[in-house]
């Protein structure tokens, strides 16, 4: 299987602000203790982001809050997943 990594280039938004976090916890486990430990309410979307290369298609769970109060949009992506490998022969 190929790895496929989501970089910061690929994101088009001027605004943003980034932090990274490295785990090795599951994405679902990770939106969890973040909730448990900040003021907001990350809920798995359904609108994940789809990538598609020479080698395959995959896509990057993401979970996300609005705080609409405050006007920010929380996204937590997943950024590493594999793209299955479909051999030819």
């Amino acid at each position: 299987m190929a790895v496929y990594k989501l970089h910061i280039e690929e994101y088009d938004e001027i605004d943003y602000q980034l932090i990274a976090i490295h785990t090795s916890l599951e994405d679902y486990r990770l939106a969890y203790y973040i909730n448990q430990n900040l003021p907001i309410v990350l809920k798995k979307s359904n609108c994940n982001i789809q990538i598609s290369n020479k080698d395959g298609e995959t896509q990057f769970t993401r979970f996300n809050f609005e705080d609409e109060k405050a006007n920010i949009s929380w996204n937590l992506v997943q950024n590493q997943n594999e793209i299955p490998v479909h051999h030819q022969g």
